[in-house]
């Protein structure tokens, strides 16, 4: 035994182990939550006939596989966003320091449930009302991550469809002059030039929209058959006003 008590030192078979003696149970007990690599999951909770709850340290030492990214992970996978939410926030609540590496993720599922909803405007007739609620989301990814192109145009698209022209055009812009460079920013910015008189920069706008390859995202193929479209309906209107002039 070591002169502090703390340690034994075992020789056996040509090999020395030195082992951590322990004052009390829960001594013992506390050093194995530590040192634990997981928590059963779920399942084996119950193939073990163990209570489906897991202790509280699986929580508190964040043990896999519920550690925080990984409850996150699985409430987005489910499509439980909320959840996700409720679980980051009172994960940055009980630990301060974990605030900048969390407060991304936090800001990403908030920017997920506005995008979804947007887009279950634009795509699939939802009412334009609904995104209201969605604008507040918006808002707070971006208050969370200020610098994000992908959250400022977020914010930018509601704020378009909503009506709210300036608003909508100036984060558009942020967004750009990080270097966002998708169709549907493009085509949006054309549709505020466009509405704001400005046939010439709409028409630079959708051209734009339409050069960029969607790929096989839906939205992006829906956004260049509009910018196409209205690309169609500008030159058609200019032909007009020039045949007319003469």
């Amino acid at each position: 035994m070591t002169p502090d008590g703390a340690h034994i030192v075992i020789l056996f078979d040509d090999t020395v182990r030195v082992l951590e003696l322990f004052p009390a149970g829960q001594a013992l007990v506390a050093n194995a939550q530590q040192v634990a690599p997981r928590c059963l999951t779920a399942d084996q909770r119950q193939a073990y006939h163990l209570p489906p709850r897991p202790p509280r340290w699986c929580d508190s030492k964040q043990k896999w596989p519920f550690d925080i990214d990984s409850v996150v992970q699985a409430h987005r996978r489910a499509g439980r966003l909320r959840e996700a939410i409720a679980a980051l926030e009172n994960a940055i609540a009980l630990d301060r320091w974990a605030r900048d590496r969390l407060g991304s993720r936090l800001a990403s599922v908030h920017d997920e449930i506005a995008s979804r909803a947007f887009l279950d405007v634009a795509l699939r007739g939802n009412p334009t009302e609904s995104l209201k609620d969605a604008l507040a989301d918006a808002e707070r990814a971006v208050a969370l991550a200020p610098g994000n192109a992908n959250f400022l145009d977020t914010r930018g698209q509601i704020h378009l469809a909503l009506g709210h022209t300036d608003e909508a055009l100036a984060d558009l812009e942020k967004a750009m002059s990080k270097g966002f460079d998708q169709a549907h920013t493009w085509y949006a910015r054309g549709r505020i030039n466009e509405l704001k008189g400005n046939r010439e920069a709409a028409i630079a706008d959708y051209r734009k929209a339409a050069t960029i390859e969607p790929g096989l995202n839906e939205w992006a193929k829906h956004v260049q058959t509009q910018a196409r479209a209205q690309l169609q309906s500008l030159s058609e209107a200019t032909e007009a006003a020039g045949t007319s002039s003469k």
